[in-house]
């Protein structure tokens, strides 16, 4: 599910009140959370979350911003649904034992790219296979947006893309995606 690129323009739109300060910002795991979802053969759909995330924005030198975010395989999970929980972590979709994390890191981008909602692109690690993947920002209204109100960052991705075959007939090949982030200063 990654979709970096989505992340780090999400949370570059929210830092723009901080473009004057220095230093690093990171995402607020307690205050964060990245949802998914998968269509069932039947027409449903299950909606599981990554428990577990880690992310940080780097300001570069140049000027330039980019997000890296790492999702725990190990800990995603669909609430209330032990079959479907374990059915994610292993190696019919994340293989959690072999591929522990998933990762993604947006391309750099200029802080005034924040005024606007839209897409946006980075690389998405899944499974040991790397991808260029386009993600969407929603506009915020709000004076400070990651910092006072979350950031909204969604996509959808292939799972065969990803070496995921398996299960074709129980479950669609795409997954959808919704990030919800807020960040705080860097010690």
């Amino acid at each position: 599910m990654g979709g970096r690129g989505g992340i780090c323009l999400a949370i570059l739109l929210g830092l723009l009140p901080m473009a004057a300060q220095a230093g690093q910002r990171s995402i607020d795991p307690a205050r964060s959370s990245a949802v998914f979802d998968i269509g069932l053969y039947n027409g449903s759909r299950v909606t599981g979350r990554f428990a577990q995330m880690q992310g940080e924005i780097l300001m570069h030198p140049d000027g330039h911003w980019q997000v890296r975010m790492r999702f725990a395989s190990a800990h995603t999970e669909v609430p209330g649904h032990a079959r479907y929980t374990r059915l994610l972590r292993g190696a019919h979709f994340f293989d959690s034992q072999r591929h522990p994390s998933i990762d993604f890191v947006s391309e750099p981008f200029l802080p005034a790219r924040l005024q606007e909602a839209g897409a946006f692109h980075g690389e998405l690690t899944l499974r040991g296979i790397t991808r260029r993947e386009r993600l969407y920002l929603e506009r915020r209204h709000c004076a400070a947006p990651l910092i006072e109100c979350p950031i909204e960052v969604s996509g959808q991705i292939s799972r065969s893309r990803y070496g995921m075959h398996s299960l074709r007939w129980a479950a669609a090949d795409e997954v959808r995606f919704r990030l919800f982030l807020l960040a705080h200063a860097t010690p």
